[in-house]
């Protein structure tokens, strides 16, 4: 790519989607979310790389937003870090997860966050959660996620006995999306957005006003599921606007991945710090973003790893955005980790035909395992593989 198309790159102000179009001929709406966000990655980081900065220095000079807010006060500390949020481990007994947050906590961790809805009733989830405030206190944040897992009356069940946990918030309470604003009124707890927000397709900024009530206090947002940088910069600055707390989040990326959306939190932070002056308000907290997911991994693609540790300010986990682009300047692929054959079992390979909305895509399988019947279930996800997958 020339240095004279790299400079025309219009980034995070509505046209990158555009600029894909018509300089790469991929229309945005024929691929998958995760590689778009995965092309939108590729080509920021080049871009980055090209110009010798940080590829969150990239957004924030693209940005006009940022810009008029002090572009050389932006990027003038060299030691700034973003907050992470553990994803901590459901399962057990209410004293063994209780345990496993105490060691979170111990490691430096001051935001942890737990599934709900997985266990017999609300009532027990809400047990596991006072069991971890009767162990730690309430010096750290809590947030739980019920994925809309619940009907409206179970999760008004589990919150008439989480009102005195101090929740930082409750991610997608209920399995409609009518009864959020209920439930927010109803149960006093502040409620995240994250599924509600993924399933909104075309233009989703005007969709996003029917959440503007101020029991929705937080957007997770995954750039892999919304479609990319651009969009999840757009929806950051809209909750900000808002008075909603911005939280980007992870959907077990490797630490490629991971690196790239650190800066990406960083350039949300203070875009954050800026819509608060401009507002002449304070600003709604700072996030800890949920990339805690790097924990859960036992092996990455590459052969360094990517460092979240304690941060010499205030002695909690956080990501450096200077290590975090030093990560990617210096990423080095460890391709004994990435498996392009197998052979425990024999694959058969064929190709099916599938006709959808007046068009016609031809896939190529390969299967494995004992054939039962000659039903074929396919399923269909957008990552970033090889041209062979």
């Amino acid at each position: 790519m020339k240095d004279s198309a790299l400079d025309f790159i219009p980034l995070l102000r509505g046209s990158f989607s555009k600029w894909i179009f018509t300089s790469l001929g991929i229309p945005p709406s024929s691929i998958f979310p995760s590689i778009k966000c995965g092309l939108e990655m590729a080509i920021l980081n080049l871009l980055a790389s090209q110009r010798k900065c940080r590829l969150s220095e990239i957004l924030a000079g693209s940005d006009s937003f940022v810009r008029e807010g002090n572009l050389a006060e932006y990027n003038k500390n060299s030691s700034a870090s973003i907050q992470i949020c553990a994803l901590v481990d459901c399962n057990g007994t209410p004293m063994e997860v209780a345990l496993a947050v105490t060691k979170l906590v111990a490691e430096g961790f001051t935001t942890v966050k737990l599934k709900v809805g997985r266990r017999g009733s609300p009532t027990e989830d809400a047990a596991v959660l006072h069991k971890i405030r009767e162990t730690v206190g309430y010096q750290i944040n809590i947030r739980v996620d019920a994925n809309q897992k619940w009907t409206y009356e179970r999760a008004l069940e589990f919150g008439s006995r989480a009102k005195s946990l101090r929740l930082q918030y409750i991610e997608e309470p209920v399995n409609s999306v009518n009864d959020l604003i209920k439930f927010c009124e109803k149960s006093g707890l502040p409620v995240a957005l994250d599924e509600t927000i993924d399933n909104l397709k075309g233009d989703v900024i005007p969709k996003l006003h029917q959440f503007v009530h101020p029991g929705i206090v937080a957007l997770v947002i995954k750039p892999s599921v919304v479609g990319g940088f651009e969009n999840a910069a757009h929806i950051a600055k809209w909750a900000q606007m808002h008075d909603k707390m911005a939280v980007i989040s992870s959907a077990y990326e490797s630490s490629v991945g991971l690196a790239s959306y650190i800066q990406l939190a960083h350039y949300v932070d203070k875009q954050n710090s800026i819509v608060s002056r401009i507002k002449n308000k304070d600003t709604c907290g700072v996030a800890s973003h949920g990339l805690g997911t790097y924990q859960w991994l036992r092996e990455d693609v590459s052969e360094q790893k990517l460092k979240i540790h304690i941060t010499p300010l205030g002695g909690r986990i956080g990501a450096s955005v200077e290590e975090a682009h030093s990560y990617l300047h210096h990423l080095n692929i460890n391709k004994k980790k990435i498996e392009r054959t197998y052979s425990d079992e024999k694959l058969r390979s064929y190709s099916i035909k599938v006709d959808v909305d007046e068009c016609s895509y031809l896939v190529k399988l390969q299967e494995a395992g004992d054939r039962t019947n000659e039903k074929v279930v396919l399923l269909l996800h957008g990552f970033l593989g090889t041209s062979e997958d």
